[in-house]
């Protein structure tokens, strides 16, 4: 079924959207803890500016969820942080382990995990955990989009 924009699910999908959707939110269940645990954390490379950071947890986390979701799944990961297959063909995880990594170090809570399931250049799925604002949200393509497991009402023309 479309949703308002007339995006459906693929029908040719390697994986079932619900089991995709269930191993990411375990693979970001499962780091919250050290997400937390880690606020503060210190940027400690420059990539391509004075201004883009990381962190070695951005490598810990990013690992720890690839490996999370090519276990639960079998399909393969772009990171942010280590790169992997071209987003433009097939169907892969994009990672971004700490999006907005100066907030993050500086303990500003403003700060979060993505992860995308996309196929022939299409998002399929897609999460973004706030764990520092308490906030999980999750919208799946022909969906609905759900903050912390409930459904959040479409926004309306004005």
């Amino acid at each position: 079924m479309p949703d308002q924009t007339g995006t459906t699910l693929p029908t040719d999908l390697p994986v079932d959207p619900a089991e995709a959707l269930a191993a990411a939110v375990r693979a970001l269940e499962e780091v919250t803890p050290r997400f937390v645990e880690g606020v503060g954390t210190e940027g400690t490379r420059t990539k391509e500016s004075r201004t883009d950071v990381a962190t070695d947890l951005d490598l810990e986390l990013e690992r720890r969820i690839s490996d999370a979701l090519r276990d639960g799944t079998g399909l393969e990961v772009h990171g942010e942080e280590y790169g992997g297959p071209p987003v433009n063909e097939g169907t892969l995880w994009v990672v971004d382990p700490i999006d907005g990594t100066a907030n993050y170090s500086l303990g500003i809570p403003t700060t979060g995990m993505l992860v995308a399931l996309v196929h022939d250049r299409q998002p399929v799925l897609g999460l973004t955990w706030l764990p520092l604002l308490g906030l999980r949200f999750t919208s799946t393509a022909g969906g609905t989009l759900q903050e912390n497991g409930e459904d959040v009402a479409p926004l309306r023309d004005v």
